[in-house]
């Protein structure tokens, strides 16, 4: 989960904050030494292994020699270099894959839209993976000024990609993100419409005669996108006059990583039905699931016959993220596929990514931080 506040709070970030902004002060000023570590700690309220390390950075930016204060005027680097200007760096984990996502429904593709893009637009680049550097690297990053950053999806999930971004920004260098999380409300972005996806499966199911429809997924309930897609489905049942129904939340956790491909869909398998088995019985059973996933519509095809149930008669499923047709391994145990689903249309997300930097360079947007929202692209799949 990204953090509420872009910021990052820890001991150590909060001391180099606030050692920072002593010294740009000139207190102590330069030539002279700053108090001893045990000093620094107590006035800080820290260890004195969180002065020791944040006086590390300090030294690798250049404010510091040891304890001794250096001159701010003199430069400690070399200028940053012309080409930089032109750079624009993407935090990426699929830069050097891209024919593999083109086309496809994974969230990769935003990666390989923002690649394309990038290319058409005769940017250099930067691949940087996420959590690729460490303090003296982020610093080195941000003397040499690129152009602009661009966070594609997977990437703002990562561990540490908020103080990546919250290091960038102050250093007054713009960041473009993927993601709808409260934490990078501060950055311009481009979001996918879950709400807008969400409401029209379940208003397609309504109308396919479905009356107590149901979303379920594996992630975590308080993401924004699932949220997001749980608002969507109340929406479209309300405006039927229906009732809407409790999410399944699957939050049992499976250690498959040594399974062979059937091993590990039968495992999964077997947790699904675990979950729903209570909501697929009784007087008012759910009949028909908005699934989180389109890789997750099998497994829960494969769940409802093991509990007496046909897939698409007794219980209608459709998907999302519009890429049931790259689901080898599950359409191998599973003929059932989605009944329809939504395409985020990510290659356009990577793209809309590098257009509102651009945008933000040129100075064609107000100053408040820009919120795009891309509509869905609904999908019925015809029977197999």
């Amino acid at each position: 989960m990204v953090p509420s506040a872009l910021q990052d709070s820890s001991p150590r970030a909060r001391t180099v904050r606030q050692l920072r902004s002593w010294l740009a002060a000139g207190q102590p000023p330069a030539g002279e030494r700053l108090p001893a570590e045990q000093q620094l700690a107590d006035r800080l309220e820290v260890s004195r292994g969180t002065v020791r390390a944040a006086l590390v950075v300090l030294e690798r930016e250049g404010w510091v020699r040891g304890r001794l204060v250096l001159d701010q005027v003199l430069p400690q680097r070399p200028a940053p270099s012309a080409l930089m200007a032109n750079t624009v760096v993407l935090v990426s984990a699929h830069a050097n894959v891209p024919d593999r996502y083109r086309g496809s429904g994974y969230s990769a593709a935003v990666d390989v839209g923002a690649l394309d893009e990038l290319h058409a637009s005769g940017r250099a680049l930067m691949a940087l993976p996420p959590n690729g550097l460490d303090e003296a690297g982020l610093s080195e990053l941000i003397h040499q000024r690129p152009r602009g950053v661009l966070v594609p999806m997977r990437a703002c999930e990562a561990p540490g990609t908020w103080r990546l971004v919250v290091a960038l920004r102050e250093a007054g260098i713009p960041v473009v993100v993927n993601s709808g999380e409260e934490g990078y409300a501060t950055c311009d972005r481009i979001e996918h419409d879950h709400a807008a996806g969400s409401r029209q499966l379940c208003a397609w199911l309504i109308a396919q005669g479905r009356r107590r429809i149901a979303f379920v997924t594996t992630k975590d309930r308080r993401l924004h996108w699932v949220q997001s897609r749980i608002a969507g489905a109340d929406a479209a049942m309300r405006s039927a006059d229906l009732a809407t129904q409790e999410p399944v939340f699957v939050t049992g956790r499976l250690k498959v990583e040594d399974l062979a491909a059937g091993e590990r869909f039968a495992a999964r398998t077997r947790l699904f039905a675990g979950y729903l088995a209570e909501r697929l019985r009784g007087p008012e059973p759910v009949d028909a699931l908005l699934v989180a996933s389109d890789g997750e519509v099998y497994p829960i095809a494969a769940a409802l016959r093991l509990l007496g149930l046909v897939p698409q008669r007794d219980i209608a499923l459709v998907g999302y993220d519009g890429y049931w047709e790259s689901c080898l391994d599950e359409r191998a145990c599973e003929a059932t596929q989605p009944l329809a689903t939504v395409d985020k249309d990510n290659h356009r997300s990577g793209i809309e990514l590098v257009r509102l930097l651009e945008a933000r360079l040129g100075g064609q947007l107000p100053d408040e931080p820009q919120r795009i929202l891309l509509p869905p692209r609904f999908i019925t799949i015809p029977p197999a």
